[in-house]
């Protein structure tokens, strides 16, 4: 199990689908413009998955 929960159990599904705000994206809708913030050396994530 990762640090934020499984989509194998469905309570954890909902949560984990509930605060993604990637996957609540609408056509049609205008959004402001945000900055992404990353480090090149951060192991954790690729810089890349911020600009998605």
């Amino acid at each position: 199990m990762t640090e934020f929960g499984t989509v194998k159990d469905a309570d954890q599904f909902r949560a984990l689908d509930a605060y993604s705000p990637y996957h609540h994206v609408r056509n049609g809708t205008d959004y402001r413009a945000v900055p992404f913030l990353t480090g090149d050396n951060d192991g954790r994530v690729d810089p890349m998955s911020s600009r998605r």
